[in-house]
């Protein structure tokens, strides 16, 4: 696919407004998420401190219940947010990606090209890096692209599983059909991603952490108590 001349990034995809407000709206899921796992802890482990100090008699029991609950809330929230963080990433990739059929295309035609010039083989260790240029492909699709954005397509890139897909589509190589090759690459692709890539749960998984480390407060109160 020739990029026409004067054709920029931003015309070839002018869904980038909406990127920015993705970003903007993860951002703050990621922020409201975070003030939900301090605010949860703070409450936990400042009652957890009062009943600790005004009890008539401090045991080693009970102080490893307070340590506990300190680490509860500390690991926690690292989890959180470094899940959140990570969540919120894939997301801004996951809009990208279903929006870059033209990349991913072409993607496909050079690896299936490579595989007919003999640069690759079904089965082989080849990496996909070595065949294709993620930033000159994505320059040659849709011009001059921000540097930011070329991560994105480096990261998809990386993450293609060659080997895999050209075992999978062997029947069409084999018939000499480029054209249904490389619809057939490009649809495991967007399988692949969807089942292997993308992590459409992350929330539920972080929420379900916050339950598990209430529930490890209120036991630990309950001894302190």
């Amino acid at each position: 696919m020739e990029q026409e001349k004067g054709t920029t990034f931003q015309q070839t995809l002018p869904f980038l407004k909406e990127v920015g407000k993705h970003i903007a709206k993860t951002g703050f899921g990621v922020f409201m998420m975070m003030a939900l796992f301090v605010a949860t802890h703070l409450v936990f482990v400042t009652y957890g401190c009062f009943t600790y100090f005004t009890r008539a008699e401090t045991t080693r029991e009970s102080s490893i219940y307070l340590v506990v609950m300190l680490v509860v809330a500390v690991l926690s929230t690292l989890f959180a947010f470094a899940k959140m963080y990570k969540g919120a990433f894939m997301d801004t990739v996951a809009l990208f990606f279903n929006k870059m059929d033209a990349f991913k295309t072409r993607i496909a035609e050079k690896i299936i090209d490579a595989y007919y010039a003999g640069k690759v083989k079904i089965g082989g260790s080849t990496k996909v890096g070595t065949i294709v240029n993620a930033k000159e492909v994505a320059t040659e699709v849709y011009g001059n692209v921000p540097g930011r954005v070329q991560k994105i397509f480096s990261f998809i890139l990386n993450r293609i599983p060659m080997a895999e897909f050209l075992t999978t589509i062997k029947a069409d190589l084999d018939a000499n059909n480029r054209e249904k090759a490389v619809a057939h690459f490009t649809n495991e692709l967007n399988r692949y991603f969807e089942e292997n890539v993308f992590d459409r749960t992350y929330k539920r998984t972080v929420y379900l952490v916050l339950l598990m480390a209430v529930a490890l407060h209120v036991v630990a109160i309950y001894y302190l108590s």
